[in-house]
């Protein structure tokens, strides 16, 4: 047995041996020494699957040292080829040269996860089509005691990893995406792509490179067509060209991968046109790379041409939404004075992968080619300031906004929008009345006559009889003339413009669904959910503010003005009820419903309610809005139940209206010229003439529901509003209320038997139908002895545009259609509005 001695055993015994021969210290050292065991390493943990590792690896080792400890490791991995481990994999340094092959690195952990190449294509164990990559690997690792001891023979593994090879595909320029035949750039080319790694965390290649060459074919032509590309794709995008760039690190960030070749030549020294080719490839962690050279995919084939350029919008919030491409696109525009004026705009190249780089606009610039043409408002550039301009407005003349787009090519798009003000005549040179005609009636077969000679009284024809009969002739407004001075929008369209050239306007219309009338067409705003309305510039606004007055009628005219819409009634235009969202709609029972109008972010960065900027708020002075029963689908507020269902017309509709009594008062204290009760013409209306033997006439056909009443909430929404002050007073100064037809039946049934107990004893019985079938469950009083829509404004005098008038009066709003009912006596309203009111002169 060798025993072991240390270095302090060898000193003490020389001590001891110094004392006991009485003689000085042996200066010799002796004794055998013993030599260093060498460690031992061994793997302990490793992929589960050595033929399949894939390219992230980690493996565990331990070692062990029988004369000392463990004092590091260090590790290798080879990379084999597809011939398994060589020697060569194993030196560390070359023999022959003395270069580094394999070097060994150190670590002082049992374990570490490393990145191995699985960069060799078609891994043979591979199912057709599943294109991985492979690369065999040795593990090697050795322990290294605190002697410097090597472990002779170090542990090692080998495994083959594996990886799907990366993807890549060409995102921009769009024209080039799928493309079957070359494809025009700008001078300065552009190529965005995607790339894609699905077995690795990120997701993302780790680089990419990209080929930029003529397409010139091994016969010297040029390649310009699909067919030709792929029948000779291996020559033209050969992975092998010198052309191809060198690896760089692939992009984090969509917008930064991006290839730009500036200032490309579009043709050759013999004036041929060039056509191009563009290929990219990426490569992942594992070094494997893509092998997609598809036509349209991973490679565009493309010419270069100087006529193109960005793609260039233009946004007015009432004007609208302009949207071209080039140097030379213009629009005109009437305008009103005041009219206040928004304009926004944008440029995009991705067409062709291009970049905007600046802006630029000016008012009346005077050379547009001129850089320094004193007019533009700021030099190019790309920020918030040059991609909009303040509100602005103009009193008179006519004025230019340009406004242009560059992108990085040098290519410009440009607007130029001309705005005509509209010129208002001064009021003894205008016209005294325009009748407009909004009434989509030319078709209508509706309101059938009493038979035998079943005519359709809603047609146009007698419609227009009526209201001729009533404007004209002896009685009739003075100087008007129906030949020219009529617009039935059915055939022509009105503009700021016609209406102008007349001191009163008499406007007829009717609720349609689309854009089949004027008010429709040209005032009621774009309906969105989830997004502010899209409002269109409504220039009644100013005619009624500064021009002229209105005589507005017709069923649920206010109603045209709004978005179209499943709205939730009454209509609150204060409201605030915005959830789920800002932007009014909310769901009822898996019914979605506007409850409210939202609100907006002006460019200011101000929010408003969007409800009060609404014609019947802003203009009409109208804070609350409603319909007796409308037959289209709106909902009665919060339980997502039809209105029309809630409340039918035969109980709730309109039959006549009343004169108000305080507008009696005010306006013909000595009298009227018409009586205060107006019926419904017994000609539309003759169902109603005869005989109620069996108390029901209630259920006898009444289809017109579609009256609005205003600043009431019958229903008790409960949501806050306040009635509109005017100087002191309602802006809605109210003219008629209705009378609803229960209560007409109702009179009637007691002026003829002031005992009749209706409707008690006829609707109640066996076998009898109830008053809520007939009439709705939100229809009547509690006590039954009212329609809840009975005694509502109708009709009124809207104040709120009066002061700034020439006339100082207010307009005129009728909720109702005026030829329904009696024709002479409506006749009678209509000239003593444009008589007594407007200041019209009349016809003796």
């Amino acid at each position: 047995m060798i025993k072991r001695i240390t270095a302090s055993g060898l000193l003490a015994a020389s001590a001891l041996a110094l004392i006991a021969g009485g003689c000085g210290p042996s200066t010799e050292l002796t004794g055998t020494p013993i030599p260093n065991a060498l460690p031992q390493t061994m793997v302990t943990g490793r992929p589960p699957e050595l033929t399949e590792a894939g390219f992230i690896v980690q493996f565990f080792w331990s070692g062990f040292d029988p004369d000392g400890r463990i004092e590091k490791y260090q590790w290798k991995i080879s990379n084999n080829g597809i011939n398994g481990v060589s020697v060569q994999d194993t030196l560390t340094f070359c023999p022959v040269a003395g270069d580094t092959l394999n070097p060994w690195f150190e670590t002082t952990s049992t374990d570490s996860v490393f990145f191995v190449s699985a960069d060799i294509p078609n891994f043979p164990n591979d199912r057709e089509g599943r294109n991985r990559s492979y690369q065999t690997h040795t593990f090697w690792v050795r322990a290294v005691d605190d002697k410097g001891g090597v472990d002779p023979t170090p542990a090692h593994i080998s495994f083959t990893s594996v990886t799907l090879l990366p993807t890549v595909r060409l995102t921009g320029p769009t024209a080039v995406v799928n493309q079957i035949t070359a494809e025009r750039l700008p001078t300065s080319v552009s190529f965005q792509f995607q790339g894609d790694d699905p077995d690795f965390v990120t997701g993302l290649p780790t680089h990419y490179r990209y080929l930029w060459k003529r397409a010139i074919r091994a016969n010297g032509q040029y390649c310009f067509v699909r067919s030709v590309y792929q029948a000779e794709y291996e020559y033209l995008a050969s992975f092998a060209d010198s052309a191809w760039s060198s690896w760089r690190p692939y992009p984090r960030e969509d917008e930064n991968r991006r290839v730009t070749l500036p200032n490309q030549p579009q043709f050759d020294s013999q004036g041929n046109i060039i056509y191009y080719l563009f290929a990219v490839q990426v490569q992942d962690t594992a070094g494997a790379v893509s092998i997609g050279r598809g036509y349209g995919r991973q490679v565009a084939n493309v010419r270069i041409s100087s006529n193109l350029a960005p793609v260039f919008t233009l946004v007015e919030t009432y004007l609208g939404r302009f949207v071209g491409g080039g140097p030379n696109q213009q629009r005109n525009f009437d305008i009103a004075a005041g009219q206040p004026l928004n304009f926004s705009w944008s440029g995009d190249a991705s067409d062709y992968a291009g970049q905007i780089v600046s802006y630029r606009y000016g008012w009346n610039v005077t050379d547009v080619n001129d850089p320094n043409d004193p007019n533009w408002e700021l030099p190019e550039g790309n920020t918030p300031q040059h991609r909009r301009a303040p509100q602005t407005s103009f009193q008179s003349g006519v004025h230019t906004l340009t406004v242009q787009v560059t992108d990085n090519s040098s290519q410009v798009s440009r607007w130029s929008i001309i705005l005509n003000v509209v010129p208002v005549p001064d009021p003894e040179n205008q016209l005294p009345m325009l009748w407009v005609d909004d009434v989509f009636d030319q078709n209508s077969n509706a309101w059938s006559s009493a038979p035998p000679n079943v005519i359709p009284l809603d047609n146009d024809q007698y419609r227009d009889t009526f209201w001729l009969a009533a404007l004209s002739g002896p009685g009739g407004v003075a100087g008007w003339n129906p030949d020219l001075h009529t617009i039935d929008t059915e055939d022509s369209q009105i503009t700021y413009r016609d209406a102008v050239e007349f001191r009163n306007l008499v406007w007829i219309g009717r609720y349609v669904s689309g854009a089949n009338s004027a008010i429709s067409g040209l005032f009621r705003p774009v309906g969105v959910q989830n997004r502010d309305d899209a409002d269109r510039y409504n220039w009644l606004v100013p005619y009624q503010a500064d021009v002229g007055n209105v005589l507005l009628t017709g069923q649920r005219i206010l109603n045209s003005f709004l978005a179209e819409a499943p709205y939730e009634l009454p209509v609150v235009f204060e409201s605030r009820e915005t959830a789920p969202g800002r932007y009014g709609y909310t769901q009822v029972n898996n019914v979605t419903v506007r409850r409210a109008f939202g609100e907006r972010d002006l460019p200011d960065g101000t929010t408003i309610q969007v409800g009060p900027t609404r014609y019947p708020y802003a203009v009409a002075g109208v804070s609350v809005q409603d319909i007796m029963s409308p037959s289209a689908t709106y909902y009665e507020y919060n339980n997502g139940l039809l209105v029309s269902s809630r409340r039918q017309s035969g109980c709730v509709g309109l039959k006549a209206v009343v004169l108000d009594p305080a507008f009696k008062n005010n306006y013909m204290p000595g009298g009227g010229v018409f009586p205060d009760t107006i019926f419904t013409d017994p000609l539309i209306g003759w169902r109603d003439m005869q005989a109620d033997t069996d108390g029901y006439r209630l259920g006898r056909q009444y289809p017109w529901g579609g009256d609005e009443f205003y600043n009431a909430d019958i229903i008790a929404r409960g949501t806050p509003f306040t009635i509109q002050q005017c100087d002191g007073v309602d802006c809605v100064e109210p003219m008629f209320r209705s009378i609803a037809r229960y209560n007409w039946v109702r009179d009637e049934r007691l002026a003829a038997n002031p005992s009749d107990p209706w409707p008690v004893g006829y609707f109640d019985g066996q076998g009898q139908p109830t008053l809520a079938s007939i009439c709705g469950t939100r229809a009547l009083t509690l006590d039954r002895t009212s329609a809840l829509t009975h005694n509502r404004i109708v009709g009124f005098v809207a104040r709120k545009t009066a002061p700034n008038k020439p006339s100082q009066v207010g307009d005129v709003v009728l909720g109702f259609d005026p030829y329904r009912f009696d024709n002479a006596q409506m006749t009678q309203v209509i000239r003593w509005v444009l008589d007594e009111h407007f200041g019209l002169t009349m016809n003796p």
